[in-house]
């Protein structure tokens, strides 16, 4: 099974490459952001592929292969929740797109903090052991809310025989992995990121920002060969010449995890 986010903020071509791959022979979910100004042209054009998106605010929504059963569960302003059957086993999948920070650093971490918290808190309350949070972030990978154990407790390498979980001060948190941090420098098989962003007063430019999350328990059946960042999409380039992301598609480049 294919996984795949792509925050598109682009009015046409990159749902235009996304119909174009195919659903009908292979497993796939491909999660999408930023579509507000797209849904007619999504409805009218989702031929081959279920799609199902935020009915609040239109930030997320997905396109997915109709025989996998996925179910859209709720929307909140941010985010939107859903669930899907892999392996006879229920797999809750929450797609994010927190707030940019552009406007309002402090506001916008304090809100994706709290946002980030709901969904750990929620996850953990059910013990949903199948679980995967995808999204754009607009968080840098190394940002403690992904490291810390109240928030998204997340490592970025995978052993099969640890535990699942990790207990601290008494309460147990279920760990997630994330393979996309892996990526981000000059020793990823691909780009060095997932987002660029020129600044003079910083040395480093490129960034994870959009990032694939899965539960210890899923992450067992992860194919670490097939995760990566993409640069084609239906065997289009998604980066220039200069290999930074083409933004006749986006200014962001999708992530891809494959389940085994």
């Amino acid at each position: 099974m294919e996984i795949i986010f792509w925050n598109i903020n682009n009015k046409r071509d990159p749902i235009s490459l996304i119909n174009n791959s195919d659903f009908n022979s292979k497993t796939k979910i491909v999660a999408i952001s930023e579509f507000w100004e797209q849904e007619q042209y999504i409805i009218n054009s989702s031929k081959y592929a279920l799609f199902k998106y935020d009915l609040a605010s239109k930030r997320t929504g997905l396109y997915s292969s109709d025989y996998i059963g996925m179910k859209f569960l709720k929307s909140e302003t941010y985010y939107s929740k859903y669930n899907f059957i892999y392996n006879a086993e229920a797999v809750i999948l929450y797609i994010v797109h927190l707030r940019s920070p552009r406007n309002s650093e402090d506001d916008s971490y304090s809100l994706n903090q709290n946002i980030i918290k709901q969904i750990a808190d929620e996850i953990n309350a059910n013990y949903h052991k199948y679980s995967i949070i995808m999204g754009d972030f607009n968080l840098p990978h190394y940002d403690k809310l992904f490291t810390d154990h109240f928030h998204l407790n997340t490592t970025d390498y995978f052993y099969d025989k640890a535990r699942s979980t990790k207990t601290y001060e008494k309460n147990s948190r279920l760990k997630f992995y994330s393979p996309i941090n892996s990526f981000n420098g000059d020793l990823s098989k691909g780009p060095p990121g997932t987002f660029y962003y020129g600044k003079r007063s910083r040395a480093q430019n490129w960034y994870i920002l959009d990032n694939i999350l899965i539960s210890y328990p899923l992450s067992k059946f992860i194919d670490k060969d097939s995760c990566e960042i993409m640069t084609k999409f239906s065997d289009e380039n998604l980066v220039t010449k200069l290999q930074l992301p083409n933004r006749l598609y986006s200014d962001h480049l999708p992530v891809k995890i494959k389940l085994k």
